[in-house]
């Protein structure tokens, strides 16, 4: 009989828990994060991760390219959104062994700066 009531606890306290989790990683507002991948990509976008799970995914996302302009032959931060590829994805699903690195992107780094800058122009 006790061990039925510890298990009953340590489920109940499992599952709240993970509502809060799930409550916290829906609905908190966050900035934008900055992930590299093994391919060499690297994205920005808002951070969602699910608990238990091997993905993340990135909601309002970039595709972040350093271009050169042809006139003055400088590198230019370009930021390619999710919403102008081919099939206009609204989010990203990355598989987190594919992540090398991932960060929250400063609003005065170059990259907050270019999405500052991206959001007036919208």
């Amino acid at each position: 009989m006790k061990n039925k009531k510890i298990l009953v606890w340590v489920v109940g306290i499992t599952l709240a828990v993970s509502i809060i989790w799930l409550a916290y990683n829906s609905f908190a507002p966050r900035g934008y994060t900055a992930v590299t991948t093994t391919d060499g990509a690297f994205y920005v976008g808002r951070l969602y991760e699910a608990p238990f799970s091997g993905k993340i995914r990135l909601d309002e996302g970039f595709l972040l390219r350093n271009t050169k302009t042809a006139e003055t032959d400088k590198t230019q931060l370009n930021l390619a959104p999710f919403s102008d590829w081919l099939w206009g994805p609204k989010s990203l699903y990355i598989v987190r062994t594919n992540i090398i690195t991932m960060g929250n992107v400063g609003e005065e780094s170059t990259i907050g700066k270019a999405l500052a800058d991206y959001q007036k122009g919208k």
